[in-house]
């Protein structure tokens, strides 16, 4: 097949007028008439076809330019996310004997337990809008252990999760997808790979691509999850982006990860 002579991409000559990436003209003028137009015309045809081949190769070196700049701060943001988990976890790493000072101080206030609703999950779950059901299953968990103001669970906080509330929000995953999605399959298969709750890296990209979170080579981020049922089987939850865990491959992500599994297989959710 004939090659575009601006941006080199292949045509069929029999169909195509303009080229469909460049835009370029693709109808020849026949080396007959071409000898029998003005010299000055063939060379100012000359100085067109060099003058778009310039330009098509300045454009090309500008897209790659800001596709690297693109890679590039996808992957300044990936470190970055991972930097302000470890420095959260750090911050927060005295705060279960901080609560325990409280709760000394105000036994009434540390005998009160939080009242979890799950009615917009089971809402959720029951139209199948999956993403929503996500976001409202980490709210859920914050509201459970008072992290409702910070925002996100470290893994202190996963250790001693509630295993009725865990034990709820996956036997209502499970229903609604008809067994596809759950806690309790994803603590499974993670576990049957040798997973522990020390985090063991070659382990979590081996899982991650059966959940189908790590694909062609590279990891996924949130918004490029498959919030239907045609994602793989333990696809979901993920509880929300950077909450309770975070997708991406990053050593906190995992490790959240990690210490959700060990305390799911505690509270023997699922079994």
């Amino acid at each position: 097949m004939p090659q575009c002579p601006v941006c080199q991409a292949l045509y069929d000559e029999t169909q195509t007028k303009y080229c469909t990436h460049c835009g370029w003209s693709l109808v020849d003028i026949s080396p007959i008439v071409l000898e029998q137009l003005p010299e000055e015309y063939q060379e100012s045809l000359h100085a067109r076809l060099k003058w778009a081949q310039r330009t098509w190769a300045k454009v090309q070196a500008a897209q790659h330019s800001l596709q690297s700049q693109f890679n590039k701060g996808t992957r300044e943001r990936a470190e970055l996310k991972e930097l302000l988990l470890s420095l959260n976890e750090k911050l927060d790493s005295h705060e279960p004997s901080l609560s325990g000072v409280r709760s000394q101080a105000d036994p009434q206030k540390a005998a009160a337990k939080p009242v979890v609703d799950f009615s917009k999950l089971q809402k959720y779950l029951e139209a199948e809008k999956w993403q929503e059901a996500d976001w409202e299953s980490a709210k859920i968990m914050l509201k459970a252990v008072e992290r409702e103001k910070q925002g996100y669970l470290i893994p202190a906080n996963l250790d001693k999760f509630p295993c009725q509330i865990l034990e709820k929000i996956n036997r209502f995953w499970l229903t609604a997808s008809r067994g596809r999605f759950s806690l309790s399959y994803q603590k499974q298969l993670y576990t049957s790979l040798g997973g522990t709750r020390f985090l063991h890296p070659p382990i979590w990209r081996k899982f991650a691509q059966q959940m189908g979170w790590y694909a062609e080579g590279r990891w996924l981020q949130y918004d490029e999850l498959d919030f239907s049922l045609d994602a793989p089987v333990g696809h979901l939850p993920v509880l929300g982006d950077s909450v309770v865990w975070f997708v991406g491959g990053w050593s906190g992500g995992g490790n959240g990860f990690a210490a959700l599994a060990s305390r799911i297989n505690k509270c023997k959710v699922g079994d």
